[in-house]
């Protein structure tokens, strides 16, 4: 079991990022959670600690320009994550974001499923097959401006037998400047790629308006193309060597 722990500690903490530089005065709901409109993420550049080659992954988007799906250039649970699929309802709401680490029935994955209250996604269940399986049921908690500040986490099953653990919750605490972890950090005064799309912050559990130092080179739009070695962001849970947008003219 501790195991097992290990792993969704090590899983959840690979989503907790970090961002730079506002006015307190701007924290609105609106500004908060808004988005960049004008550019959307088009492929994902990486490496992982299972080969030093760099990884190509092709975002793709369904009609509303929300993630559809994320594919990586490789295959197999050695490997990590390689296919990243994502569900929508009726209303156009992520009911499901699922990490599977190859095309082979049965192989490792990662599934979230979201349940809503009043138009909020207020639970994540999380069902996982990584050495074991294991469901843990997240509780979310948002601030006014709409961003996740808490999620309590409860194990209630272990290789299929019913479990009961609560497990340590996580916190995220945002600067004056509205970004996470803000003042034991530092940031660019640029804008944070997860901001092209309210998914990507969902996911990530991070709304910052800036991205963590790291950057050498941004487009016309303000937005990172290519990070340090030793500063590279994560991102669905890898570290960014580089990023490709597609954008509207300006």
């Amino acid at each position: 079991m501790k195991k097992i722990i290990v792993i969704i500690v090590l899983i959840a903490v690979a989503f907790i990022p970090f961002s730079g530089c506002r006015k307190i005065a701007d924290h609105i709901f609106q500004r908060d959670t808004s988005i960049v409109s004008s550019c959307r993420i088009a492929k994902i550049f990486m490496t992982n600690d299972f080969s030093p080659e760099v990884r190509t992954g092709i975002v793709y988007y369904n009609d509303h320009n929300d993630p559809d799906s994320v594919i990586f250039d490789f295959e197999g649970s050695s490997a990590g994550v390689a296919l990243m699929y994502f569900t929508y309802d009726g209303q156009h709401r992520l009911v499901e974001f699922r990490k599977d680490y190859s095309h082979q029935p049965g192989d490792y994955y990662i599934k979230h499923t979201y349940v809503y209250e009043n138009g909020i996604a207020v639970r994540d269940t999380i069902r996982g097959r990584i050495a074991g399986q294991w469901t843990e049921v997240n509780n979310i908690h948002y601030d006014l401006n709409g961003r996740i500040i808490k999620v309590t986490r409860r194990v209630i099953e272990v290789d299929n037998s019913p479990w009961e653990e609560e497990v340590e919750p996580f916190t995220f605490a945002y600067d004056a400047s509205g970004n996470l972890g803000g003042e034991t950090s530092d940031y660019d005064t640029k804008i944070n790629f997860l901001r092209t799309n309210k998914v990507w912050m969902f996911t990530h559990r991070d709304y910052s308006m800036n991205n963590l130092l790291g950057a050498t080179s941004y487009n016309d739009y303000g937005l990172p193309l290519a990070f340090e070695e030793q500063k590279r962001p994560f991102f669905l849970v890898y570290g960014v060597s580089s990023l490709e947008y597609e954008c509207s003219a300006k």
